[in-house]
C-alpha cells in the first residue's frame, strides 16, 4: 500500500511539473479553474487587467482581449441553476504567434447545449459582415433581456471581436449535462 501511495505521490508530481512545462511553453499568462461567481469574476478582472496591460501590444488589442475575457467569464464560465457546486468551469488566457488565445469552459445542461450549437453553428457558417448584421438585430428585438438573449449577444461579440476565430466543443456525455468549451483567438493587427 505504502509502494501505490508513493507512486502516486510522484504521478501527481510529474503531472505537476509537466503541466508548468506545458504553460510555460505555450506561454499562458492566465489558467484559472474554479466556479465564476460575483468575487472571483472581480479577482479574474483585475488579474487580467494587470497581466493584458504589460503586455506590449496595441490599446484596441488589449481592448478586446479584455472585452472577451469579460463575456467569457460572466457568460460562458458560469455555474449552471442546480448543478452540483464543483469547481468544474476553466479560463485560460496565452500568448500565440500571432496574438493571442482565450479558452473557456463549464458545464450546460442538454437545452443550453442544443440552443447554444444551433447559435454557433449558425454564426460559423457567416462573415463577419453578417454576424454584424446579425447583433444589429439581435439589439433591436424589443423582447425582455433574458438569460438566453444575453448568451447570444455575448457569442456574437465574441466572434465579432474575433473577427470570427472561434472554434468550439462539446462533450457527449451521457447524464443531463456536457462540458462546453469555447476558443477565441485575437490577432495582434
Amino acid at each position: 500500500m505504502t509502494l501505490f501511495c508513493s507512486e502516486l505521490k510522484s504521478n501527481r508530481m510529474e503531472f505537476a511539473l509537466n503541466l508548468q512545462k506545458i504553460m510555460l511553453n505555450d506561454n499562458y499568462l492566465i489558467a484559472i479553474r474554479d466556479n465564476f461567481e460575483n468575487l472571483l469574476i472581480k479577482s479574474v478582472l483585475n488579474i487580467t487587467d494587470k497581466k493584458i496591460q504589460s503586455e506590449e501590444i496595441e490599446l484596441h488589442v488589449k481592448n478586446r482581449i479584455f472585452s472577451v475575457i469579460v463575456e467569457c467569464v460572466q457568460n460562458i464560465c458560469k455555474t449552471e441553476k442546480g448543478s452540483d457546486r464543483k469547481k468544474d468551469s476553466v479560463l485560460l488566457l496565452n500568448r500565440i504567434n500571432n496574438g493571442y488565445r482565450i479558452v473557456a469552459g463549464s458545464k450546460i445542461d442538454l437545452e443550453r447545449k442544443k440552443r447554444l450549437s444551433e447559435l454557433l453553428t449558425e454564426l460559423s457558417g457567416k462573415s463577419v459582415d453578417k454576424i454584424r448584421e446579425h447583433w444589429r438585430f439581435a439589439l433591436t428585438d424589443k423582447k425582455t433581456m433574458d438569460v438566453g438573449k444575453q448568451e447570444n449577444l455575448a457569442l456574437i461579440e465574441l466572434f465579432l471581436r474575433s473577427h470570427g476565430n472561434v472554434n468550439y466543443f462539446f462533450s457527449d456525455e451521457e447524464n443531463e449535462m456536457s462540458f462546453f468549451m469555447i476558443q477565441i483567438e485575437i490577432s495582434n493587427i
